[in-house]
């Protein structure tokens, strides 16, 4: 196996850590900080493409390999953007093998915003991470992943999070109503996520 980045991927990993230096510097964490639009930001990667890197042509990505979907987000937390990078990218494959290639372009193209969400230990209560109220949530476990209408998380509740540039929000997500799921049998984006 050759491990070696190639040339494209090096590109790609380059531009994404040279945007983020610019734009979401590690500094911006510190105390008294010049504050950063993180939300400016979020929605220049999505200019860029780099919501649907992996995305099928179809439904308005590139149409690249996992490679470069993973360099990206390597990159994001390397500089510790948000959660919804990810989320929002693993929701437009969901979107775009549940069927709704229109979905699938909202999240690519940074109209639609999916946030993390992580399950409790009972399987009802969650958390969100920088979740903002109205948007959509995005949930795995090991029989798929799915994404889940805001109404979905009920008694929302902002809590104390350990990461003062993040929210963190905790409710009771209804697992079994997704707007759209992927079975673990259909594509492993749960693998996906975790690579």
């Amino acid at each position: 196996w050759n491990l070696l980045l190639d040339e494209d991927e090096r590109m790609v990993a380059d531009q994404a850590r040279e945007f983020l230096a610019r734009e979401l510097p590690l500094e911006r964490l510190r105390p008294k900080a010049a504050p950063v639009d993180a939300e400016r930001a979020r929605r220049e990667m999505a200019e860029l493409g780099w919501l649907a890197v992996g995305l099928p042509e179809a439904a308005g990505g590139s149409g690249l390999a996992l490679s470069f979907e993973v360099l990206i987000q390597r990159e994001c937390g390397r500089y510790l953007a948000s959660p919804s990078v990810m989320a929002s990218t693993l929701a437009g494959h969901v979107a775009a093998l549940a069927g709704d290639a229109a979905q699938a372009g909202q999240f690519a193209t940074g109209e639609a915003v999916a946030a993390m969400a992580v399950l409790g230990a009972d399987a009802r209560s969650g958390y969100a991470l920088d979740w903002t109220p109205g948007q959509r949530l995005l949930a795995w476990n090991e029989t798929g992943m799915g994404v889940y209408e805001a109404t979905a998380f009920a008694n929302a509740q902002a809590d104390e999070s350990l990461d003062d540039s993040l929210t963190l929000h905790v409710g009771e997500l209804s697992f079994d109503k997704p707007a759209l799921w992927v079975a673990a049998e259909t594509a492993p984006l749960s693998q996906r996520a975790e690579v």
